[in-house]
């Protein structure tokens, strides 16, 4: 759990405090390995090279199951405006496609690649510019913290959960749920603004450093579960 998804739990199944969902540390389940997920201008290199991608070219990435309730058709159909205005850059889908109807949208829009399940997606964050998690509900949001661990800027739904993982204005934007409009603004705001970008990835890499390593997240578990243990 994170602080906004136990406050979410407290306030609609009208829990009391003593019920509280416990919040280990900042609230990730596992952390991020800082080594695998760090930006290496090589690896970004070679990505590109494999998936056909030139060095110039600003790539948009998506990591996660692709259907209705990760808001996949709420950042395809934004991304549609968005070329208007970027007609070369690319959208990078990392996922397996769990809707049929996904298909047919994807093979109908303009500059998608799409990439089905993997085992391992650094790769793909290190050659990605921009971040985005458009989802209608979340956990944590555990890509949002190896985006920023590679030092990517993200835009991000506003729900429970997600938010945790960043830090609005200095890490991320966010923008309403399902909302294309509000999604496509600030697309097109971080993408205009290369600096912007550069500093929210900077301050994304040393948040996850100071909150989200996995060995601290390792230790407080092991803590929370030996407390539990000895209380018994």
């Amino acid at each position: 759990y994170s602080k906004s998804q136990s406050d979410f739990l407290v306030k609609n199944l009208n829990l009391r405090e003593c019920e509280r969902p416990k919040v280990l540390l900042s609230g990730s389940i596992a952390g991020v390995n800082l080594d695998r997920f760090k930006y290496d201008l090589k690896k970004r290199i070679i990505a590109r090279k494999e998936l056909n991608i030139s060095n110039s070219k600003f790539v948009i990435l998506f990591v996660s199951r692709l259907n209705y309730s990760k808001g996949i058709y709420t950042l395809i159909n934004s991304f549609k405006d968005y070329l208007l205005h970027f007609k070369d850059d690319i959208l990078l889908l990392v996922g397996p496609v769990e809707e049929s109807e996904i298909l047919k949208t994807l093979k109908a829009t303009k500059n998608v690649k799409h990439i089905d399940y993997v085992e391992d997606t650094s790769k793909y964050y290190q050659l990605s510019d921009l971040f985005i998690l458009p989802s209608l509900r979340e956990g944590f949001g555990s890509v949002l913290i190896e985006a920023a661990s590679v030092s990517l800027p993200s835009i991000v739904s506003e729900i429970p959960g997600a938010i945790d993982a960043v830090e609005v204005s200095k890490t991320a934007l966010t923008f309403k749920v399902k909302s294309e409009a509000s999604l496509l603004k600030a697309m097109i705001y971080l993408r205009k603004n290369k600096k912007l970008r550069k500093k929210m990835g900077k301050f994304a890499r040393k948040r996850v450093e100071n909150k989200f390593c996995e060995n601290d997240i390792s230790n407080a578990f092991f803590n929370f579960i030996n407390g539990l243990i000895k209380d018994d």
